[in-house]
């Protein structure tokens, strides 16, 4: 017999505690990876400015981002994910060119090249 409240009742709320993990999650590496952009200190692959299109974790924790040229979605490359720390190589977001460095059609390596 189910009483007045029928088959289905709400649980008292002192039961509705949260379940304890039997593991403790290990914080993602690179978490806000996906979709960030970033703008190379030197050109590559003709171009400066990328954002980040996919994101691919290898072994002993390594993490891999693919890069997509802005102006040029043909281009992309994989690089390691902490050598996006390097300052040296390159500048989070997409930062002005006012060095005065060519990329893109006016590199001539990519004239030679045919690109």
């Amino acid at each position: 017999m189910a009483g007045k409240l029928g088959p289905f009742h709400p649980l008292p709320a002192r039961t509705l505690r949260p379940v304890a993990r039997n593991k403790p999650r290990r914080k993602q590496p690179f978490p806000h990876l996906l979709g960030s952009k970033w703008t190379s200190v030197q050109p590559v692959l003709g171009w400066r400015h990328f954002q980040v299109t996919a994101r691919q974790q290898g072994e002993g924790g390594l993490v891999f981002a693919e890069l997509r040229a802005v102006c040029d979605p043909q281009v992309r490359l994989w690089v390691n994910a902490a050598t996006l720390k390097n300052r040296d190589l390159w500048q989070p977001g997409w930062t002005p060119l006012e060095d005065g460095i060519p990329c893109g059609r006016q590199d001539p390596l990519l004239d030679r090249a045919g690109g």
